[in-house]
């Protein structure tokens, strides 16, 4: 079984401060894996990492410290990035210095340690694509600095698995959702930010006029993802997400549902350069992991909710 065939494995989660990788630092642990954690902290926090487990402070972008941190370890899971696209944009440099040297850094290890990889990608790399849902073979048409460095991130992996016989996989997460996430964090940041709006019973600010649409994905299943794909990584790219399109209009009225909360948003102009349409094709996902059920994805809107106040991203 898959969650056997943790325990004991010595496992590296670079970015396991932040709010995916905390999710999945404390799977693992549960599975019992000895965890690691390489972090630069700039957008997660110590408090995120769970007790016991160690915690390297540094960045991907460091060989050495990429090298000193993957010791001995089985199984590397990539998800330091910067992920923030407008500071992105602001300092291109440092983006593609994380997130494309980085990787190129953490791929060398798992190369050379012989350890199954995983990369947590992104459907910003799709851009905007002519029809939906976005499969795989989606041509790869980044809009922003950040979609153009995970880009790049997916090529060095895809080389080193053709290449070098890295057992490695990309997945292209599209907006994760759950417990812990902060209000200024790019996944899915609209959802903590209408929670917060509705907990204060202040009237949320909608981008746009609400119907772009979404793929709203729990953050549980998305661990699931990982851990599995991690242990028989089969294709080298694919897609996680529900396959269910969620307009912003809808999320808000089906949180106000859940909130007993009715508060009419206001409009403000959309965002240059906004997404129209997003939507996951899962059927490469439901073949290899299965199907996210809609209940868990209301779990986690319910754990959003709940929250007493956002925690670092």
């Amino acid at each position: 079984m898959v969650e056997e065939g943790w325990k004991n494995q010595r496992v590296l989660v670079t970015g396991g401060a932040g709010f995916i990788g905390s999710h999945l630092v404390r799977r693992l642990v549960a599975l019992g894996a000895t965890v690691l954690v390489l972090d630069d902290l700039s957008s997660g926090g110590r408090a995120q990492v769970p007790d016991g487990v160690e915690l390297i402070v540094g960045g991907v972008e460091c060989s050495d410290v990429v090298e000193q941190a993957s010791a001995d370890c089985t199984t590397i899971f990539h998800l330091a990035a910067r992920v923030s696209v407008p500071e992105a944009e602001a300092d291109p440099e440092t983006c593609r210095l994380v997130n494309v040297q980085g990787t190129a850094n953490v791929v060398a290890a798992a190369v050379s340690r012989s350890a199954r990889f995983v990369l947590a990608s992104t459907c910003a790399v799709y851009g905007d694509p002519d029809s939906i849902p976005i499969s795989e073979s989606t041509p790869v048409e980044p809009l922003s600095v950040y979609g153009h460095s995970k880009a790049s991130a997916e090529t060095i992996t895809c080389e080193a698995i053709a290449a070098a016989g890295l057992q490695g996989s990309c997945l292209r997460l599209f907006n994760v959702v759950g417990h812990g996430q902060h209000v200024t964090s790019a996944y899915a940041a609209v959802v903590p930010r209408f929670a917060e709006c509705l907990r204060a019973g202040a009237p949320p600010t909608i981008e746009g006029d609400g119907l772009q649409t979404r793929d709203f994905v729990p953050v549980d299943f998305v661990v699931e993802c990982m851990v599995q794909t991690a242990m028989d990584p089969g294709e080298p790219v694919v897609n996680v997400g529900t396959g269910r399109e969620t307009s912003l209009l809808e999320l808000l009225e089906h949180m106000q549902g859940m909130a007993g909360t009715k508060l009419q948003p206001t409009f403000a102009a959309g965002r240059i350069g906004d997404i129209r349409r997003s939507v996951a094709d899962v059927e490469l996902l439901h073949h290899r992991i299965g199907s996210c059920e809609p209940s868990r994805l209301e779990h986690a809107l319910h754990a959003v909710l709940r929250q007493e106040s956002t925690t670092s991203a």
